[in-house]
């Protein structure tokens, strides 16, 4: 009786064991996609409010300004066009694009790659240049 007693404690202790692995791995999952999502949230609005403050100060102004791009980082599905920024991020639920849109005219090129990027900012007649590195 007492070996049937510890082979279903046993049965029991492996099925929360699982359920516990389960809940953890959905939890990171959504933890992951939420702080990648965020961080090209956070560097595209940084992108978006430099450019709406050099093209207020008209052709030649310039900046350069940092900003992290996440891990996941797509530059061959983002692009800086027209008055758009659109950064692409592949999260553990499939690629999420962040868009912030601009006052600013702007063209240029997005950061090639994900972690700590320079971006640089130029006003010529009528738009703002980015190019990222």
């Amino acid at each position: 009786m007492r070996g049937q007693a510890a082979i279903e404690y046993f049965v029991i202790i492996g099925i929360v064991i699982v359920a516990i692995t389960i809940v953890a791995g959905l939890a990171w999952q959504q933890n992951e996609t939420s702080t990648r999502v965020q961080q090209a949230n956070i560097a595209a609005n940084k992108i978006a409010s430099a450019a709406n403050s050099l093209y207020a100060q008209g052709p030649g102004a310039r900046a350069s300004i940092t900003v992290v791009m996440p891990s996941g980082y797509s530059s061959s599905r983002s692009s800086v066009q027209d008055n758009v920024i659109t950064l692409s991020v592949f999260t553990p639920d499939g690629y999420m694009d962040v868009i912030v849109l601009t006052k600013a005219n702007i063209s240029g090129s997005p950061p090639t790659s994900s972690g700590l990027k320079i971006i640089e900012l130029e006003t010529i007649e009528g738009y703002v240049n980015i190019t990222g590195s």
